[in-house]
C-alpha cells in the first residue's frame, strides 16, 4: 500500500502551506458592520456564495450598557448573557471559558471599543450560513448563533468577515486546516 508516501506527500505539502499561512486573512475591506436589532434585512446580500471560512467580531459599547456592566471584567461572566433564561433553549454554540480567559487579558482594550473575536466557523456556502447565524429562528435544531433571536443583546455592534477558499478539488482538507489554525490565532470566544 502506497500509504506511506501518500503521508509524506501531503506533510510535505502542509509544511509549505503553513509558510504561507501568515500571509492568508480574512478580507476585511469588505466585511460587514452590523448593529443587532429588530430591523436587520438586507445588509448581507453582498456576501459570496463561495466556500471558506468567516469570522464575526463584537464590540462591547464603551459607556453605560447592561453587557458591559455583567462583563464586568470577565468574559466568563458573557455566558450569563449568552445562555439568558429568554434564549437557553436555544441550539447553539457556547461560551469557551479557555479563551474567555485569553479574551481577559486584553479586557481593557476591549472594554476601550477594539473588537472582541466572537465566533468563527467554515462553510461551502458562506452566504447562507452567515445568513443562518443571524437568522436562524431560534426553534431550529441546527446549531447557529441565531444572533436575531437574541433580543437581550440587540444594540451590540458585529462585524462579520470572509475568507474565500477557491480550491477546487482538496477543499475539505484545507477547510478544516484554516479553521484550526485561525481559530488558535483568534480565540473566538463562542463556538467549538
Amino acid at each position: 500500500m502506497p500509504f506511506n508516501e501518500l503521508d509524506g506527500k501531503i506533510t510535505e505539502a502542509i509544511n509549505c502551506f503553513k509558510q504561507k499561512l501568515n500571509s492568508i486573512d480574512f478580507d476585511k475591506a469588505n466585511l460587514i458592520e452590523f448593529t443587532l436589532s429588530d430591523k436587520l434585512k438586507d445588509e448581507f446580500q453582498n456576501i459570496s456564495k463561495g466556500r471558506g471560512l468567516y469570522f464575526f467580531e463584537m464590540q462591547i459599547p464603551t459607556s453605560g450598557n447592561y453587557i458591559r456592566s455583567v462583563v464586568n471584567n470577565n468574559f466568563r461572566n458573557f455566558n450569563e448573557i449568552w445562555r439568558h433564561e429568554s434564549v437557553f433553549h436555544m441550539w447553539s454554540p457556547g461560551v469557551k471559558k479557555r479563551r474567555c480567559d485569553v479574551a481577559n487579558k486584553k479586557m481593557d482594550s476591549y472594554l476601550n471599543g477594539e473588537w472582541i473575536p466572537f465566533y468563527l466557523g467554515k462553510s461551502e456556502c458562506l452566504f447562507d450560513r452567515i445568513n443562518q447565524h443571524v437568522f436562524q429562528d431560534q426553534n431550529q435544531r441546527t446549531f447557529g448563533m441565531k444572533l436575531h433571536s437574541r433580543e437581550n443583546i440587540y444594540g451590540l455592534k458585529f462585524r462579520v468577515s470572509t475568507l474565500e477558499v477557491n480550491a477546487q478539488n482538496h477543499y475539505k482538507m484545507i477547510l478544516p486546516y484554516l479553521e484550526t489554525h485561525f481559530r488558535n490565532k483568534l480565540n473566538p470566544i463562542i463556538g467549538q
